[in-house]
C-alpha cells in the first residue's frame, strides 16, 4: 500500500509515495522529470528533507552519457545550488571517489545499492576491463596447446637450448 506524502512537505510539486520494497524495507518512492521515479529508503529521504534538500528532485542528463538525480540544496551544505542525491545519501569522504550503482540502476538511490569506488580514468577502466577478463581466463578450464618448442621436465618451454 501505497501512502501519499505530499502533505506532509507543501513545497514538493511531484508526487511523493512511501510504501515497501519487494523485501518489505520502507522506502519512498520520488516522481521525477522526464517521467521518471526515483527510489530511496525512508531514513534517506527524511534525513535529506531535515538537512533541507528540496522534495522537488530532477532526472539531469550530465553530457556525457550518464544521467542523474539531483535536486536544489542549501548552500551551507557546500554542493552549490544543486547535488546529486546518491553523493547526499553516501558521501564519499575523499576527493576521487565517486559514489556508483551496485545494480547500475541510478534511480534506484537505496544505501543498499550505493557503494564508493575510485575515479576510473578511461586508461584505467580499460585496464580493469582487461583484469576482469584475465580473471574469467584464469577460470576456464585449462586446454594444453600445440607448441613447437621443446618442453623440460616440468612441462614448460624452453625458451634457450
Amino acid at each position: 500500500m501505497q501512502e501519499n506524502l505530499n502533505h506532509l512537505f507543501p513545497a514538493a510539486r511531484r508526487r511523493l509515495f512511501a510504501t515497501n520494497d519487494e523485501s518489505g524495507k520502507p522506502i519512498v518512492l520520488v516522481s521525477l522529470t522526464r517521467n521518471r521515479t526515483a527510489k530511496v529508503d525512508r531514513a534517506s529521504f527524511e534525513r535529506l528533507m531535515l538537512m533541507g534538500v528540496t522534495p522537488n528532485w530532477s532526472f539531469n542528463h550530465n553530457g556525457t552519457n550518464h544521467s542523474y538525480v539531483r535536486a536544489h540544496v542549501p548552500p551551507r551544505l557546500g554542493f552549490g545550488n544543486t547535488a546529486m542525491i546518491s553523493r547526499l545519501i553516501l558521501p564519499p569522504a575523499v576527493r576521487g571517489v565517486v559514489v556508483r550503482h551496485r545494480d547500475g540502476d541510478r534511480l534506484n538511490l537505496q544505501l543498499s545499492n550505493l557503494i564508493l569506488s575510485e575515479r576510473m580514468t578511461g586508461a584505467q577502466a580499460w585496464e580493469a576491463t582487461i583484469l576482469n577478463f584475465m580473471e574469467a581466463e584464469e577460470k576456464r578450464p585449462i586446454v594444453p596447446q600445440p607448441t613447437a618448442l621443446p618442453l623440460d621436465l616440468a612441462g614448460y618451454p624452453l625458451l634457450w637450448l
